[in-house]
């Protein structure tokens, strides 16, 4: 399987274990170093909100390796670990020399076989959670609203509404039977993604591979049958008071209206890079439509950005956007609606080939370290069902009226969520 992810033509092997577990490796002999994660395919999208990252915080101690223990056998070599929890996934790595491979293929082995889930831990990583919480949610302008409100707006049946921290209730009253039962239930290897990237000996990496964990057994995983959210006919709008912010502020998030069938269906993949290319013209550098008029020319805004997020069955694009010294919240959104507007009718391929440009520059620095590579060759395969994407020949593909026809259709004000945020 070839695809473009440096500034080179690379190969990528993939094979699957009898077990399920789906094992992709990338082999770069430059550098001695290595990063071995593993991706679960399950996050905020189950049925207990905030469970999923609960469970994260406890996967670093096993029967076999105390508390703290996971964290010093990488350290002490010089390698750095780490975790996260989204929407829809969990994902673990470690990046070490690669003479330390094995190591890394042990602490995942004893992660998904051995995790040691006890009262005394949970008690421990529940108060940790609160404390994240109340530091990056609670008392942090803005974020609550965003993390907590705009997700009950998007969304009424997925479990994406709700926060992936989870609520203070939610984290207070999960029990070891919940902690337990999830781990068994999701965490075993036809739920998780292997990948490998970095300098290794590709015959005994595979045989190292099925030496660690050919031997777990499958698991029994659910299938959840999530009813489709209906399509926003007209613009929500809401009004939030934050005792935190000092400026007023507007949320904007545009919502795909069905599930985009993403495994191995070419035209979907199009759509979702459609919506990527056009958030990046819209945002990506202080030449970008909306940064380059509504902060730089007309003083509007003092600060606006975004986030998009791709997920297995919807895409999230969110605009954020603060006033500016005496500019009024209504200011603000018509200003921002002009801007798109404007964007939709004056686009032109001088401005899609910078963006491109700037694009590929930056595609190729991320990929020259390979733990960005783990973490797109993963996400990728959950997301698409395949790992290598030539992102960059898509896009050059696009015609300026794809774009245009697209931005019409996914930027439509009625079809929105509108978030106004005032000092408290």
């Amino acid at each position: 399987m070839y695809s473009l992810i440096t500034n080179k033509i690379i190969k990528t092997y993939e094979f699957e274990l009898y077990n399920g577990l789906k094992v992709i490796l990338y082999q770069d002999n430059t550098n001695p170093l290595i990063v071995v994660s593993m991706l679960y395919k399950i996050g905020n999208n189950s049925t207990c909100p905030g469970l999923s990252h609960c469970l994260e915080h406890l996967m670093f101690q096993t029967k076999n390796i105390k508390n703290e223990e996971f964290f010093n056998y990488v350290t002490s070599n010089g390698g750095n670990i780490n975790a996260f929890t989204s929407k829809d996934t969990t994902f673990y790595y470690e990046q070490l020399t690669s003479n330390n491979l094995e190591l890394a293929l042990w602490l995942e082995y004893e992660r998904i076989k051995n995790a040691k889930i006890d009262s005394k831990n949970i008690n421990k990583e529940k108060k940790i959670i609160q404390i994240e919480r109340s530091m990056l949610y609670d008392n942090t302008p803005y974020i609550k609203i965003s993390s907590e409100q705009l997700p009950t707006l998007l969304f009424k049946e997925h479990p994406y509404k709700y926060s992936i921290i989870g609520s203070e209730e939610d984290i207070n009253n999960f029990d070891n039977y919940d902690f337990y039962h999830f781990y068994k239930t999701y965490y075993v290897p036809n739920n998780a993604i292997l990948t490998i990237t970095g300098d290794f000996n590709l015959k005994e990496i595979k045989n190292l591979i099925k030496y660690y964990f050919e031997s777990i057994p499958k698991g029994n995983i659910p299938i959840f049958n999530f009813k489709e959210e209906p399509t926003i006919e007209k613009e929500i709008v809401h009004t939030y008071k934050d005792q935190f912010a000092s400026i007023p502020a507007i949320i904007l998030s545009y919502r795909t209206n069905a599930y985009f069938n993403l495994k191995n269906n070419f035209n979907s993949l199009k759509n979702i890079f459609l919506i990527k290319l056009i958030s990046k013209l819209l945002f990506n550098g202080e030449s970008s439509f909306l940064k380059k008029n509504l902060i730089h020319k007309k003083k509007i805004a003092s600060f606006i950005n975004y986030s998009l997020e791709i997920l297995e069955n919807y895409t999230i694009l969110t605009i954020y956007a603060i006033t500016n010294k005496n500019i009024s919240l209504n200011q603000l959104i018509i200003s921002i609606d002009e801007e798109i507007e404007n964007f939709k009718n004056k686009l032109s391929n001088i401005d899609i080939e910078k963006q491109i440009n700037f694009y590929e520059k930056n595609f190729y620095i991320k990929n020259s370290y390979i733990l960005h590579i783990a973490k797109s060759l993963s996400r990728n395969k959950f997301l698409f069902g395949k790992s290598n994407i030539d992102i960059i020949s898509i896009y050059k593909a696009f015609t300026i009226d794809e774009i245009k026809n697209m931005a019409n259709i996914f930027l439509n004000k009625n079809k929105r969520i509108r978030l106004y945020i005032i000092p408290k």
